[in-house]
């Protein structure tokens, strides 16, 4: 039998983007901006977003919106050690903290289309995991200049196959538009199954989506963020890089339009009024004051919004319920298939 050895993805700038541990407003999140964002031209807007502008060949602007945010969920900032498992191909750390491909990954995508040369208006967004801080502030400062432009496109998705058509149950873009993005990335890799998919929560494009008429986030590779469990597959985060650099991103399709409010319908004889509409938390927590609620139980909307509130919670239910056990990333043989950073030289840029 043939003994192939399986490829190892690797690019140094992302590997030491996902390094910082970013909490907003952290000492790290600041040396991180001026490490990776610094080289560019470079516009600071009101402590809320950093821009880089990359104009069409006419040297006019482009009316399509690039969307991430520099800020994580660690609730400490510093430096962190990020390991590789050959075998899943995954970044991944073992210190029960987040990784930080939430939004490291979307962040990086970002740089590489800038390095690219690919028009667009790349909006660096600050305190997402705080609630959007950010980007609320853009909408409610700089709405009329957001309204210039057509399309809005966050790379803040987990998973690898999305392109979102509603956040929080509120339409954010056409079905047209995702589908034409789906196909256009599609259209780069066999591997790459993208499709439109109307189950997203929250990134920062939800807040422009009364601004802009077509506002979507990108699956870019990591699963289960906020948690000590999260991962980066890098197969999923190389190949979007790659087919971002071919879109046609000014010609994709502009249907919807901004100023009209739609819901999903989910049955209950009326429309709802987005994912804070349910209240409090106890709408998923119990049924009654012991009985606890399972996720076979929940409606669709009940299940996003205890996945966006309580990740941890939400993965253990599912594994719980739906597989029976817990399921857990493991090595047979960590030697053999796990490395470090500890086996790269970088400089210390605390």
């Amino acid at each position: 039998m043939k003994n192939t050895k399986q490829k190892d993805f690797y690019d140094e700038r992302l590997h030491e983007m996902l390094r910082y541990k970013r909490p907003h407003e952290g000492k790290t999140e600041h040396i991180w901006v001026d490490r990776f964002l610094g080289k560019y031209e470079t516009e600071y807007i009101d402590e809320a977003a950093f821009l880089i502008e990359v104009p069409l060949a006419d040297g006019t602007q482009s009316k399509t919106i690039f969307s991430c945010h520099v800020d994580t969920v660690h609730r400490n900032e510093g430096m962190q050690r990020v390991k590789y498992d050959r075998k899943t191909q995954c970044y991944f750390k073992d210190d029960n903290e987040p990784l930080g491909a939430d939004d490291g990954a979307g962040a990086w995508i970002m740089l590489e289309m800038i390095d690219a040369g690919i028009p667009g208006m790349y909006i660096f967004h600050r305190g997402e995991e705080r609630g959007g801080i950010g980007s609320s502030h853009m909408a409610s400062k700089f709405g009329h200049w957001l309204e210039k432009f057509d399309r809005a496109i966050a790379f803040d998705r987990r998973g690898s196959s999305d392109v979102i058509t509603h956040q929080g149950s509120q339409r954010c873009c056409s079905d047209d538009f995702a589908q034409a993005l789906s196909d256009a990335l599609n259209a780069h890799n066999d591997e790459l199954m993208y499709v439109p998919d109307d189950s997203g929560v929250f990134t920062d494009t939800a807040n422009y989506t009364e601004l802009i008429p077509e506002c979507t986030n990108v699956s870019c590779g990591y699963q289960n963020e906020h948690t000590g469990k999260e991962t980066l597959h890098l197969p999923t985060v190389f190949a979007l890089r790659d087919a971002c650099l071919t879109v046609d991103w000014e010609n994709l399709p502009t249907k919807r339009d901004p100023k009209v409010v739609e819901y999903l319908d989910y049955g209950y004889g009326n429309k709802l009024t987005g994912w804070g509409s349910w209240g409090s938390y106890k709408k998923y927590s119990t049924k009654s004051a012991n009985e606890p609620l399972s996720i076979l139980d929940m409606s669709r909307l009940q299940m996003v919004d205890l996945a966006y509130d309580d990740p941890e919670t939400f993965v253990a239910m599912v594994r719980e319920e739906l597989f029976g056990e817990a399921i857990v990333r493991t090595d047979d043989n960590p030697d053999e298939y796990a490395w470090t950073d500890d086996e790269f030289y970088y400089k210390n840029h605390m």
